[in-house]
């Protein structure tokens, strides 16, 4: 019996845009090391990596996906909360919660993540999550690849990265921001190159942006071109840049991602996603 995937977007999505999904499955699989995602929201990403993990061979006794999420949402996530509470204090001198607690979406994560038991969630912010850890307990997790889509606030973008270097330590890695068109993830994406720069002077990083035709549309009509998603691949001091090899497309569309479970399919390895 299918696990039914609870979730209060009507098309059930994972996260909002297809490719950088499909990107971040890639790297979850061609790296040996564990996964780590920072905004799960109703977990359906951390459910389906965990998922095409259970079916690569070799995956499903040793990876583990690990989640963190305090489930409060700031107004990128929760728009239409923050809208609605706005209006209610218009014409008083309260201002509006800076984050919202996201009930059901809790809720749903915890169902939706129910089956797997290679998953590990800390319903926790990552500042709070970073003192209750030892930094040896946080490098025993041993993460590879690590999605930043917590709160879009610059502060908190920060913690996130720096949680995500942390947790890859001197190991080749990968490190994805979503949501790069957003100025407070951009201004401390920014700040993570100029870090990663000056303190890791010894090691490659490779950017790679994701660019869609526009965010910001008038009447209809694209004004500019802005990024979506960025992800960093972070070579260790050997300049690697992976940890291991994989005939799966390092950076790949949903079309070519299917195009690849067809043919793995085949010989009863992965499953065809839409």
């Amino acid at each position: 019996m299918t696990h039914e995937i609870k979730s209060t977007r009507d098309d059930g999505t994972a996260l909002a845009h297809r490719d950088l999904y499909f990107s971040v499955c890639n790297f979850a699989n061609i790296y040996r090391g564990n996964y780590l995602e920072i905004g799960c929201y109703e977990g359906i990403g951390l459910a389906g990596l965990a998922n095409i993990g259970n079916r690569t061979p070799g995956n499903k006794e040793t990876k583990k996906y690990y989640g963190i999420d305090p489930f409060l949402g700031d107004e990128f996530v929760a728009w239409n909360e923050h809208l609605a509470l706005q209006e209610d204090l218009e014409g008083t001198d309260e201002e509006a919660p800076l984050f919202i607690p996201l009930t059901e979406q809790k809720e749903n994560l915890y169902h939706n993540i129910s089956p797997y038991e290679n998953i590990t969630f800390f319903e926790t912010t990552t500042e709070d999550f970073m003192d209750s850890k030892t930094d040896d307990e946080i490098k025993d997790m041993n993460i590879s690849v690590c999605l930043v889509d917590g709160s879009h606030h610059y502060e908190y973008v920060k913690k996130d990265w720096e949680l995500a270097l942390k947790a890859i330590g001197d190991k080749a890695g990968v490190i994805v921001f979503d949501d790069t068109h957003e100025e407070g993830v951009a201004a401390a994406m920014m700040e993570f190159e100029e870090h990663f720069i000056d303190e890791h002077s010894d090691r490659d990083l490779f950017s790679y942006a994701y660019t869609v035709e526009s965010i910001i549309k008038k009447n209809g009509v694209a004004e500019h071109t802005q990024p979506l998603f960025k992800l960093y691949m972070i070579a260790d001091k050997e300049k690697n840049s992976f940890a291991t090899g994989s005939d799966l497309t390092v950076m790949c569309n949903v079309d070519e991602y299917n195009k690849y479970a067809e043919k793995m399919s085949k010989i009863d390895q992965i499953s065809p996603l839409v």
